[in-house]
């Protein structure tokens, strides 16, 4: 009878042992006789085997399960171990082990070589200046416009451009060193409606508010678009003044200014408020202080306007036979214009350098605007102060300006 729970167990009858002498252990043949016991079944020895270890087939007393069908006794292959049976380790094991050693190693691989790959590898850009000796200058641009009166709001150089109207210059030559012309053809403009923010000191500010032409000499190669032309210039300001305008907003001339970014210009054309100098006793300390500030312009417009494209520019060169003569309240001796002119300069071709050190368009008028000698030429500086622009140096500018645009293709 079978009995839920218990299983038919015979004990083996001893027949002929044979004895592993290896082992010390005897297997027999055996015989079916017993009795009914509770017992507690395995699975089958080869099911051990398909995990990392089996159990060893010697054993020194065994029992075999049977169950009875129709009175005669059928083996149902299942095995229960009286005494523990011995275990031992297989190579399975041994690759497991390597497997899961393997995999850990090639992890901590990965991310090491991930963090090579995601961490920034910093690319400071040297800031190569060569050595430069002057004497301190006599007076600071900024101190020159700021004794100027605010004669109904106008700037400095407006008064002078309307003294200048009377005398005719000859018009703009663009020497070789100048930016290409562009080709007569025509182009087409990757969108319609474009904006152009020029950002500096007086010098941008006195180009006027339609940039010295700058909308209609782009117009004529790009027919099919319309050109805003934002001029945030403002006298008096040295560049420090043009980073907090880029994020800021501000009041100029009694009229309050939106920030420059938050106008999503397409293109900012950023002048060298060279003509507006650090007051710093050592002149490598102030350039170094103005590379750095070019440098902070330009990573805050890539960060907050990341769509906008950046040209630098360097204005006309100054002349230091008349600098400042006209201007009131300003009277330069013969070295204190040598020094500031030669100051400025400085301050423009550090922008030069800069703009070609970080691979960005330069609208160079300053190289145009030299003579032989290296001093600024008198047909491009106003008549009126002998510092900004006359009607020809206006629109060399601006002219330069616009052949910048497009010969590097920054409006297609």
């Amino acid at each position: 009878m079978n009995v839920p729970g218990l299983n038919t167990v015979r004990e083996p009858k001893h027949h002929t042992p044979v004895v592993n002498p290896t082992t010390n252990t005897t297997k027999y043949r055996y015989e079916l006789i017993g009795e009914i016991i509770p017992t507690i079944t395995t699975a089958l020895p080869d099911a051990f085997e398909r995990f990392a270890c089996h159990i060893a087939v010697d054993y020194t007393k065994h029992h075999i399960f049977f169950k009875s069908a129709e009175g005669r006794a059928s083996r149902y292959k299942k095995f229960s171990l009286v005494q523990t049976p011995k275990f031992r380790y297989d190579g399975c094991m041994r690759w497991f082990a390597m497997v899961v050693v393997a995999g850990f190693l090639m992890f901590t691989v990965s991310v090491y070589a991930s963090e090579g790959i995601i961490s920034p590898i910093p690319d400071p850009t040297p800031v190569i200046i060569a050595p430069l000796v002057n004497k301190k200058p006599l007076i600071s641009f900024s101190d020159l416009l700021n004794a100027m009166p605010e004669a109904g709001g106008s700037v400095m150089g407006a008064t002078a451009i309307a003294t200048l109207s009377a005398t005719p210059t000859p018009p703009p030559q663009v020497t070789p060193e100048a930016s290409p012309t562009p080709s007569p053809a025509t182009r087409t403009a990757k969108k319609r409606a474009m904006t152009i923010t020029l950002l500096g000191d007086s010098m941008i500010d006195t180009l006027g508010p339609i940039g010295g032409g700058l909308a209609s000499r782009l117009n004529a190669v790009y027919p099919n678009a319309t050109f805003t032309i934002i001029n945030h210039g403002v006298g008096a300001e040295n560049i420090d003044s043009g980073l907090r305008r880029l994020t800021n907003g501000y009041s100029y001339l009694g009229l309050g200014r939106n920030s420059v970014i938050s106008e999503k210009p397409d293109i900012i054309v950023i002048e060298s408020f060279g003509y507006n100098p650090y007051p710093l006793p050592d002149i490598n300390d102030a350039l170094t202080t103005h590379w750095l500030r070019m440098a902070s312009l330009v990573d805050t417009i890539h960060q907050q306007s990341p769509e906008t494209k950046i040209v630098m520019a360097a204005t006309i060169a100054p002349n230091w036979d008349v600098f400042g003569d006209g201007a009131p309240f300003i009277n330069f001796s013969p070295e204190g214009k040598r020094t500031k002119v030669e100051e400025i300069k400085k301050y423009i071709e550090n922008t030069i350098a800069f703009a070609k050190s970080q691979g960005l368009p330069l609208a160079d008028a300053y190289h145009p605007s030299l003579d032989a000698a290296g001093n600024g030429k008198l047909t491009y500086i106003n008549a009126g102060d002998h510092i900004h622009y006359s009607d020809a140096g206006r629109a060399l500018f601006s002219q330069i300006i616009a052949n910048t645009l497009v010969s590097n293709r920054l409006l297609e």
